[in-house]
């Protein structure tokens, strides 16, 4: 399929009538050089997941995603400097959906 524009591309809550599947596709909050982004409460996690896989669907062409399972991650990062050991916990969300088309 020819890809579209990400704002193209529908969150639908259940699977329509009539559709074709096109992919499954994964997208996580947690942060990324090529899209930076520092999202501090759950809301805005969720919101950055969606709009990451609504480009992904929308780069193979599909004009709709049903998100199958959501998730919340923990990521333990350990740093050790001359001032010694530093623990920080960083929190995102990961998701995976069903790219659809939908006619």
């Amino acid at each position: 399929k020819t890809p579209i524009s990400p704002s193209a591309v529908k969150l639908y809550i259940e699977f329509p009538i009539e559709y074709e599947t096109i992919a499954i596709v994964e997208a996580s909050s947690e942060f990324a050089f090529k899209d930076p982004s520092i999202d501090i409460t759950w809301q805005h996690k969720t919101d950055k997941i969606i709009e990451r896989l609504k480009i992904e669907a929308s780069s193979l062409g599909a004009n709709g995603i049903v998100i199958k399972k959501t998730d919340d991650k923990n990521k333990k990062i350990i740093t050790a400097d001359e001032n010694g050991t530093q623990i920080d916990h960083l929190h995102y969300k990961v998701a995976t959906a069903t790219a659809i088309f939908v006619q």
